[in-house]
């Protein structure tokens, strides 16, 4: 019974694979890019109070500051501060009048 029931995950597995190679799989999962919008406040102990926030749009605010250290990030940086601790701004200028002037290195070219 234990052979048949790997034997079965064996060919779903490799349907699976034919099927996404051969573009019958979608590669967008509406939901999945949803949740990848929302942040979750980890700081509550309490589950059942977890706050979720979700991000501005990346069409409008296109550098993040921290607010610890004033450095300025593009949106797309692999090392963003945490989300309490980002400031967003849709211009450097706008960035700059707040004091944000230190650019981050990998993602601006400081």
């Amino acid at each position: 019974m234990k052979k048949t029931g790997l034997v079965l995950l064996l060919i779903c597995a490799i349907a699976f694979v034919v099927d996404y190679y051969s573009g019958n799989i979608p590669l967008e999962i509406p939901v999945l890019d949803k949740i990848a919008e929302m942040t979750f406040d980890s700081h509550d102990t309490d589950d059942s109070e977890t706050e979720v926030k979700e991000s501005p749009p990346v069409s409008v605010k296109t550098y993040v500051g921290n607010r610890r250290n004033h450095k300025l990030h593009s949106i797309h940086c692999d090392s963003l501060p945490y989300e309490d601790n980002r400031i967003y701004f849709s211009t450097i200028e706008e960035a700059e009048e707040a004091g944000y002037t230190d650019k981050h290195y990998e993602c601006m070219g400081n």
